[in-house]
């Protein structure tokens, strides 16, 4: 493609997109490595070079086994459908080939890029479906991604770590 189909703010947005679902994953790794008990090492055998949405289904299972009460369980099931639907709309944004609608369909558009104020989306395929992504969205869905790793974070902590840091202060120390 001779032209840039997206504006600067938009590449920033992009740009975005792709920093806050790298966070995202570190903050998986770390959440799927403690409920297993794997060091990083054992970690990266398991799951390391697995793809983000099978990282959300070993999730998803683990803390089916893992998690009580059942509000704890479902709070995490509803932040983790939030961020499959994420990931879907990412998965489009960086794989995806920007340009207006349907394509470059004229050759002058090539050169010259399609006139003034034609939208620009990515579209994906992927098998015989197609998704389409609108360039004016990727802001919205940077900001959509921190905000839904910032539930996990804090589901994490509140409905995980804390919970058993307060059982482990209830047990007696050891005699010695």
């Amino acid at each position: 493609m001779l032209f840039n189909p997206l504006t600067l703010q938009q590449r920033a947005a992009l740009g975005s997109v792709v920093v806050e679902s790298a966070n995202l994953e570190d903050q998986m790794n770390l959440i799927l490595g403690h409920l297993l008990r794997l060091s990083g090492d054992e970690y990266d055998v398991l799951l390391g070079g697995q793809m983000l949405n099978r990282k959300l289904e070993v999730l998803r299972e683990i803390g089916k086994l893992k998690i009580k009460p059942k509000k704890h369980l479902a709070r995490l099931i509803q932040i983790l459908d939030k961020f499959t639907n994420l990931n879907s709309d990412r998965n489009t944004v960086v794989h995806g080939r920007w340009g207006p609608p349907g394509g470059l369909w004229q050759l002058n558009w090539i050169m010259e890029g399609p006139p003034k104020g034609t939208p620009t989306v990515a579209m994906h395929k992927k098998g015989k479906k197609v998704r389409t992504f609108n360039a004016d969205d990727l802001e919205a869905t940077a900001r959509a991604i921190a905000e839904a790793n910032s539930e996990l974070r804090q589901w994490y902590m509140k409905d995980f770590i804390k919970p058993r840091v307060k059982r482990s202060l209830r047990r007696k120390p050891p005699v010695v």
